[in-house]
């Protein structure tokens, strides 16, 4: 009778859930620490009851910039005028100086902004991540690409035409969950409810009859606009990979 029971509840440190009524309409809020309502689900029973659940991160890093900001010029208005190009903050990401950086703070994605040597804010995307352990092993590939400019053209002029679109900014790989449905829509054949359906089973391992009937939907959508056997199976044993956890590019 316990098993797959609850035995105890916590609450997410950012997640907060929203709906077009009042949520205890619905499910069972409790009082949580200072009175704060919790909704008495989980994160999924969240989604099957129609619920938005966002994430707010990283709120007191920026009150923390805010007060920041206003004790040096008196205003904020300034701070959102600052520029994505500015070499001297490409440099500290280089050298690993991210303490307090928002996601590039942990040392595997500091690790990661040393090694593919930041230089523009496409880098400082993609270091956040290459380090998610989906596309972990692509680093070398994405260095590889980034510091030989003419392999990388090379490899590129090898790729089928609906595919290059999708991988140029990430030096030819996926990279984010995004580019995982994108490819699937274009390359595939898939409409964009069902890439969103495929993003989930590969990110749940809903087992091998799931992604069985995915790949072969797949692969006969990459033939049918002209791709080889061999790339469109290349492409689907890519996206595979981000069943291992991988980062939205939105995020």
């Amino acid at each position: 009778r316990v098993v797959g029971q609850y035995r105890n509840t916590t609450v997410h440190a950012a997640g907060v859930i929203v709906g077009n009524s009042p949520i205890e309409k619905v499910v069972g809020v409790i009082l949580g620490k200072g009175k704060t309502p919790v909704a008495a689900i989980s994160k999924y029973e969240a989604q099957e009851c129609g619920f938005l659940k966002m994430d707010f991160l990283g709120v007191g890093a920026l009150d923390m910039i805010s007060k920041a900001a206003k004790a040096a010029r008196g205003s904020l208005n300034w701070i959102y005028s600052l520029p994505y190009t500015d070499e001297a903050s490409f440099k500290t990401a280089r050298d690993g100086k991210l303490s307090a950086v928002f996601q590039l703070e942990g040392h595997a994605a500091a690790k990661a902004s040393i090694d593919i040597g930041i230089s523009d804010f496409e880098d400082v995307v993609a270091a956040s991540g290459l380090c998610r352990p989906g596309p972990l092993e692509q680093m070398p590939l994405y260095k590889r690409m980034k510091e030989d400019p003419a392999l990388f053209t090379e490899y590129m002029s090898k790729i089928h035409p609906l595919v290059k679109p999708i991988i140029e900014k990430t030096r030819g790989i996926l990279l984010y969950q995004e580019q995982v449905m994108k490819l699937a829509v274009e390359l595939g054949g898939f409409t964009n409810a069902e890439a969103n359906k495929l993003r989930k089973t590969i990110t749940s391992s809903a087992g091998y009859e799931a992604m069985s009937a995915w790949s072969a939907k797949f692969i006969s959508g990459a033939l049918a606009r002209g791709c080889s056997e061999q790339e469109a199976q290349h492409w689907w044993s890519q996206m595979v990979t981000h069943g291992g956890y991988s980062f939205c590019r939105s995020h």
